[in-house]
């Protein structure tokens, strides 16, 4: 091989490394609720105009959020895979439906807001991650219902978690969300 033919190769895979990083990065889309619609695909719906990215099958890189009190109940139009979804210390009392799956990264849920905060879209879980992690900061209650999996290891056929605020004992929590089977 010739050098230019060698630094043309090192260059060429050097931009391809840098495209690859670059496209890896998590970005965030807030959720506005301005289009026509409720579903995820709106343009519309999102700040900026712009709907979260949707690498599937590739790990998702977008982080949700959930914001204002406009279209309370988006709809997961279409499989979308993501990196979390966080509801904010002002997000309304949102349900995020729909019958197509969410796949959920490593990042989770995250509720900021003293509302009830629903997902009732059929979740996924852990598509390249083995731990997941469901908070809550602010007294709200997040509750999780439908169908939900580990990336292909079902938890239950129908499985509603609802997960107390800080300071509560387990003890304190209704018994759909104590350990144990699920009802």
């Amino acid at each position: 091989m010739t050098r230019a033919l060698i630094l043309r190769w090192h260059i060429a895979g050097f931009v391809t490394g840098l495209a690859l990083f670059s496209g890896g990065r998590a970005s965030s889309q807030t959720w506005n609720g301005g289009g026509a619609n409720d579903n995820w695909s709106t343009a519309g719906n999102w700040a900026g105009g712009v709907a979260p990215a949707n690498p599937i099958p590739a790990a998702g890189t977008a982080n949700v959020v959930f914001d204002g009190n406009l279209r309370l109940t988006p709809n997961v139009d279409a499989a979308w895979n993501i990196n979390s979804i966080t509801f904010n210390a002002t997000a309304g009392s949102f349900n995020v439906g729909g019958a197509n799956q969410l796949f959920l990264e490593a990042a989770g849920i995250t509720d900021n807001s003293a509302n009830t905060e629903t997902i009732s879209a059929p979740l996924k879980l852990g598509v390249v991650s083995t731990t997941m992690a469901f908070t809550t900061a602010a007294g709200g209650s997040l509750v999780v219902a439908g169908n939900m999996d580990w990336y292909g290891v079902a938890l239950a056929e129908r499985v509603t978690l609802l997960l107390a605020e800080p300071g509560r004992t387990p003890d304190q929590r209704p018994a759909s969300s104590r350990p144990g089977p699920v009802p």
